[in-house]
């Protein structure tokens, strides 16, 4: 009997240590909620996972959709503060089960509205679309036959005063993460004016101004003697929308004492009436009816081309700061006299040609080149010495120079000149041309000096 029964006490201890050993795992869920969608039905994972177990987050494999919002991902808490988790994403399965909540992001729209920023008849261009950010906005043209009047419609700018982004009829942008206002551009109606794209581009005028002339705001470009011989024009201003100004875009404008420029252009600016890159290195433009004498700012590396043609101006100075100077520079100016800083290398092409009253020029050692009709013209000059340095001098460098008699050249091996170049033609009927004593047969048998045999004489 006794045996019996510890055979049933062993038994049941047995039985009670195999269920310690082998407990019944817990398993948890994952669910999935629309959280508000308006359409669609929700992803079902069907699996069970034990703590610690890797879940891969679903898709939006039932197509959840909610009016005027765009499916983002999943999020542990129906308003979004909860852990986010994307499509495709792992995360281990903690002690208890999970719901993940659909994450909804509103679909912004935006507008554009249009502006006869002053205008005296027509309706504003309307505009009924609602642009997502991203969309692409194609610009209405002047559709409300909008009218200002003395002025021609130009296209639109973002801003009323023209400083924002200028658009002509048709061109696009893309819509940013707000509403815009698009504000009609006028231009005087005396001026002449081309538009495209994010371009409104002054190309010249029908009259010529008179006085004072302000560039309207949201123009962007002034071609090329744009306003060139407008003798009657006094001053000029520059807005900030202006980007580009093409050489001699106020030249020859006798009356002209000032470009002033706006503090916010980007890449222009005005020092004391006259016209430089943002930067304040290279000077562009000196109004023609500067008088006396000018001093270039020691900040000036360069002089653009054209900067001083037809100048009233009687002296320059140009400070040894300067290192190149462009095309025409000085043309037809009214200078006296110039000395040219040792920082100087090269004489361009008709830099000093036709300054009828230039009468006396300092070239320096520095220089090595004297271009094409550099002092062509420079009917008051009398005597000029070439240094040593320079090694070619181009096509009618000095012709025309009706009372040049004394040409002194300094260098002891000749200059290239061009055969038949007139470098020194139509010049004065004295002219003697003076070089190193031991050279004179060098350069008359030289190629381009050669023309000048006769005229070529010793330094002593």
């Amino acid at each position: 009997m006794k045996t019996g029964l510890f055979v049933l006490l062993g038994l049941f201890c047995l039985g009670m240590l195999f269920n310690c050993s082998n407990p019944t795992a817990s398993t948890y869920s994952v669910t999935y909620d629309g959280n508000g969608a308006s359409s669609g039905s929700v992803p079902t994972d069907s699996n069970k996972y034990k703590e610690g177990a890797t879940v891969t987050v679903l898709g939006n494999t039932g197509s959840l959709a909610k009016t005027s919002y765009t499916f983002a991902g999943w999020n542990t808490k129906s308003d979004g503060s909860g852990t986010g988790y994307g499509v495709g994403v792992t995360f281990s399965m903690g002690s208890a089960n999970v719901t993940l909540y659909a994450v909804w992001i509103q679909n912004l729209t935006y507008t554009v509205t249009y502006s006869g920023n002053g205008s005296t008849s027509g309706n504003d261009p309307t505009d009924t679309n609602n642009y997502k950010q991203g969309a692409t906005v194609i610009v209405l043209g002047n559709t409300g036959n909008l009218t200002l009047s003395g002025y021609n419609f130009a296209g639109w700018n973002t801003n009323a005063n023209g400083s924002g982004t200028s658009y002509a009829a048709g061109a696009t942008f893309t819509m940013a993460s707000a509403n815009i206002t698009l504000y009609a551009v006028w231009i005087p109606s005396n001026l002449t004016f081309t538009s495209s794209g994010t371009y409104i581009i002054i190309t010249g005028y029908t009259t010529a101004p008179i006085g004072s002339l302000a560039i309207p705001g949201g123009v962007t470009n002034i071609n090329p003697q744009a306003f060139f011989t407008c003798s009657s024009l006094t001053s000029v201003t520059i807005p900030s929308s202006v980007t580009s100004i093409g050489s001699l875009a106020f030249g020859a404008c006798a009356g002209l004492t000032s470009i002033s420029v706006d503090s916010d252009n980007p890449n222009y600016e005005s020092i004391s009436g006259v016209l430089f890159d943002k930067s304040g290195t290279t000077l562009l433009q000196a109004p023609c009816a500067l008088t006396g004498n000018y001093a270039i700012p020691t900040s000036v590396t360069s002089i653009g081309d054209c900067a001083f043609e037809e100048s009233a101006l009687t002296s320059v100075t140009i400070p040894s700061s300067v290192t190149s100077i462009g095309v025409e520079a000085f043309a037809e100016a009214g200078l006296t006299s110039v000395i040219i800083p040792s920082s100087i290398t090269s004489i361009g092409t008709d830099d000093f040609i036709q300054c009828t009253n230039l009468a006396s020029v300092t070239i320096p050692s520095s220089v090595t080149s004297i271009g094409n009709g550099a002092f062509g013209g420079c009917t008051s000059l009398t005597s000029v010495t070439i240094p040593s340095g320079v090694t070619s001098i181009d096509n009618g460098a000095f012709d025309g120079c009706t009372l040049l008699n004394s040409v002194t050249v300094m260098a002891t091996t000749p200059p290239a000149l061009p055969s038949g170049s007139l470098a020194f033609s139509n010049c004065a009927n004295t002219l003697k041309i003076y070089v190193p004593s031991d050279y004179v047969d060098t350069y008359k048998n030289a190629t381009g000096w050669k023309d000048y045999a006769s005229i070529i004489y010793s330094q002593s």
